[in-house]
C-alpha cells in the first residue's frame, strides 16, 4: 500500500502503524554484455580443448555460453573451425552443438550489423556553407 514510502510514513505519522519493510538486497544489475576476454585465441583453445577431454558437460555451460559471447571475431571462425572438427566424448557433443550454433549464429549477426552500419559522416569540406531558401512566397497550408 505505501508502495516504496513505508519507511517514510513509519517516521512522519507513526500513529499509522506502518512498519518500514526492511530494506531488500542489492537490487538487480543491468544487463551488460560480456567485457571480452583478454586472449581470445587462447580461450577459443581451451573450449575446444574441455570438449576434447570431456570436462564441457553442460554443468559448464552458462560459463562456456558467456566466453563465446565475449570473444573477438576473428577467434570466432576459429571457435567455428574448431568446433566442427573436435572429437569430444558423447556426454559433449550436445554442448559442442549448441555452442556452434551460437557461434554460428553471432557471427551472422555480426556481418548483418556490418553490412547496415551507417556511412561515415559528412566531413566539414563537403557540408555547404550556405542553406538554399525558398523564398517564393507560395507557403500556405492547405484548407
Amino acid at each position: 500500500l505505501a508502495a516504496g514510502r513505508d519507511a517514510w510514513l513509519a517516521t512522519v505519522v507513526p500513529s499509522l502503524g506502518v512498519r518500514p519493510r526492511p530494506a531488500s538486497a542489492a537490487p538487480p544489475k543491468p544487463l551488460r554484455p560480456p567485457a571480452p576476454p583478454v586472449d581470445s585465441r587462447a580461450v577459443v583453445a581451451g573450449i575446444l580443448a574441455g570438449l576434447a577431454d570431456g570436462s564441457a558437460t553442460w554443468a559448464a555451460a552458462p560459463q562456456l555460453v558467456q566466453l563465446v559471447a565475449a570473444i573477438d571475431a576473428d577467434a570466432l571462425e576459429h571457435l567455428l573451425t574448431g568446433l566442427a572438427t573436435v572429437s569430444c566424448p558423447p556426454i559433449c557433443e550436445r554442448v559442442r552443438i549448441e555452442l556452434a550454433d551460437l557461434a554460428a549464429t553471432r557471427r551472422a549477426m555480426l556481418h548483418e550489423f556490418a553490412s547496415s552500419a551507417p556511412p561515415p559522416a559528412a566531413s566539414p569540406d563537403t557540408i555547404p556553407d550556405t542553406i538554399p531558401i525558398d523564398d517564393r512566397g507560395d507557403h500556405d497550408e492547405p484548407s
